[in-house]
Formats: structure tokens, sequence, C-alpha cells
């Protein structure tokens, strides 16, 4: 479906609305909604923040709904030692396309790959090889940042070498942004749910409390 059907379909929805005095909207707000309702149910499919309560991967409805922007990059990885002597730092700074990691797998050699365990900044301290703690990692943490992600490994069942192991990134990736103009066609099958909520959220907008940005002249004008 392109953008122009789109366009169709979200008039036909602000019809529906029991609203009076709905403004009209050029093309370029539409455009404007209409994304940024297709990113935000990406990451509700994503996280599980939606009716289902599932996940990428929890259902084959997620997967069904998400595989087209599913990618996998290899990143190189550094021994980074900034939090401790077991830390690896994978640079993801290139891939400004990435929405959401899905998982990832650690290559150490042509024969060894493990998938890590997803982790959290709080939980970083249990798995920390320094002075005082010798962690046993059966399964290598990852745990991504705004541009890298950090990877911990069992000291003494890998080899920390400072230039690899390498990683596998599966990722959901951002869509192709979706303009008249172009006449761009969508990467996903659930277009009336983005319609949906890309005129909820114009609705609200519009029904929002101006804020007023010149208080004093506007009271001045009464007087």
């Amino acid at each position: 479906m392109t953008i122009k059907d789109a366009h169709i379909m979200w008039q036909i929805e602000m019809d529906k609305k029991p609203i009076i005095g709905t403004p009209s909207f050029i093309v370029d707000e539409i455009d404007y909604f209409i994304n940024k309702a297709y990113v935000m149910l990406i990451k509700q499919k994503v996280t599980g923040n939606n009716i289902l309560k599932q996940g990428f991967e929890e259902s084959p409805k997620r997967i069904a709904d998400l595989w087209r922007l599913i990618e996998t990059v290899e990143v190189n990885g550094v021994a980074s030692m900034k939090h401790g002597k077991n830390e690896y730092t994978f640079d993801l700074a290139g891939y400004t396309n990435m929405l959401a990691p899905l998982s990832s797998t650690i290559k150490y050699d042509s024969e060894t790959f493990i998938e890590a365990i997803p982790g959290t900044q709080a939980n970083i301290v249990n798995f920390v090889h320094n002075d005082i703690n010798r962690p046993w990692i059966p399964r290598p943490l990852v745990i991504f940042e705004k541009e890298n992600a950090l990877a911990y490994v069992d000291p003494d069942r890998i080899p920390f070498l400072p230039t690899y192991p390498r990683m596998f990134v599966k990722y959901v990736r951002y869509p192709q942004i979706m303009k008249w103009s172009e006449n761009t066609e969508f990467e996903v099958e659930w277009v009336d749910e983005i319609i949906s909520q890309a005129v909820d959220l114009a609705l609200d907008n519009i029904e929002s409390q101006r804020v007023q940005t010149h208080p004093q002249l506007v009271t001045a004008n009464k007087e």
C-alpha cells in the first residue's frame, strides 16, 4: 500500500470521528502524523507493549508484523575494560537506522558462536571482572547503550584478546519515511493500525490547550 492510499484511509477515518469543526490537514501534516504513528506502533510490537502483551518472536503474529524490518549486522569488538577486565565494546554509531536491538550472538572464532543474554546497567556489577570479583558467566551478557554495546565474557572460559570477538546483532530498523510527494510504499501489512493511531494523534494534538506565547500582549489588547 502506498502513502497516497493511506491518505484516503486517513480521510475516511477522520469522517468517522464524532468531532465538529475538525480542521483540514495539509499533506505534510498528514505525512508527519502517519510517520510518527508508524514508529510508535513498531516499538509497541517489539517491546510487547500492545494488546497481546507479546514482543517480537513471542508469537507468529509479531514475527509476521515486523519481518521486513529485521536486519543483522556483524560488528567488531575491542577490549575497553572501562568497567572491568572482561568487557568488550562494540561500536554501533554508524548504524543510525537501528530502532531496537532484538538479539546478539558473540563469535569467538570460526567454530564458536554463543547467543548473549540481554542485560541492564543495574546488573553490570555481577558480571564485571575486577580485583575483588571473578564472575562465572555461562553466556555473555550484552548491554545496549546509545551508540555502542558492552559485552561481558567469562574470564576463565574465553581467552580475552584485544581485537576480538565479533558480534552479530539482529535488530529492527526504522521504516522508510513516508512521503506523499514520492508516493512511498509501506513495508508492513498493518497500515490500518497506523492510520487509526495517526488520526488519534492528530486529534489529540488539535484538542490540546494552546500555549499563550505572549500573555502580556493578549491581556493588554483586552484592556
